[in-house]
């Protein structure tokens, strides 16, 4: 998920690349299709306060690209922020280094969660992001419907609806966690797992419900959170 491949690097350089040629990003797996949830080799890792889950988020929505903490504080407190939001919200990035890469010396320069101009990009691989396989699963289930493999086109969505744990950002404060999981104010939530109907045998394409749960499917609307 490197998104502005072009962009600046920033102080680091292209440290920030080396999790994607099999570093330590690897090995770690992120959940936003639900509460926000991050993994290190299977293991769940303590994220922290809500604001700071907040933070983690709005770094992998990002989408790799670099984005100033003072852009953050009414995503992660709403219209009134505390007076110390951006040094809270530098701290929260500080921990969230510690907590992603454990093994880092002193001193030495994140290869995930990088420095770039006045903020920060969080760079890890596009297949560490539940959303990210949500979005590639539905583009290979109509890829495979468009060529006439209905069976394989139902087998990815499948898959990719039971990737949902709930509403998408649950439990994140402000009004980003409820604008980037519907993309709209009035579209409801997208249905849990297992909460669609199952989709017909039949040889000819069928319409599937729509996955915000809109209906008739809002073109406004994804059940994915979306970038900024």
């Amino acid at each position: 998920m490197w998104g502005d491949a072009e962009g600046d690097p920033g102080r680091n350089g292209d440290a920030g690349r080396a999790a994607d040629r099999g570093g330590p990003g690897e090995a770690l797996r992120f959940q936003v299709l639900g509460p926000v949830r991050a993994w290190r080799d299977g293991r769940q890792l303590k994220l922290g306060s809500p604001q700071q889950r907040a933070t983690l988020a709005v770094l992998l929505l990002r989408d790799g690209r670099p984005s100033p903490p003072r852009s953050w504080s009414t995503r992660c407190w709403g219209e009134e922020p505390p007076p110390r939001a951006v040094g809270t919200l530098r701290t929260y990035v500080s921990r969230l280094r510690a907590l992603l890469e454990p093994d880092r010396r002193a001193r030495e320069p994140a290869r995930l969660l990088v420095s770039a101009g006045d903020g920060y990009a969080l760079r890890v691989p596009r297949t560490a992001l539940d959303a990210c396989e949500l979005e590639d699963r539905v583009a290979a289930a109509r890829r495979a419907s468009g060529a006439g493999r209905h069976a394989e086109a139902h087998e990815e969505l499948t898959a990719a609806l039971a990737l949902s744990d709930g509403a998408p950002l649950a439990g994140l404060p402000g009004p980003y966690a409820v604008v980037s999981a519907t993309g709209s104010p009035n579209c409801p939530s997208p249905p849990r797992r297992n909460s669609s109907p199952a989709p017909s045998r039949s040889a000819g394409t069928r319409r599937r419900p729509a996955p915000c749960g809109c209906s008739p499917p809002n073109t406004g609307c994804a059940s994915a959170p979306r970038p900024c």
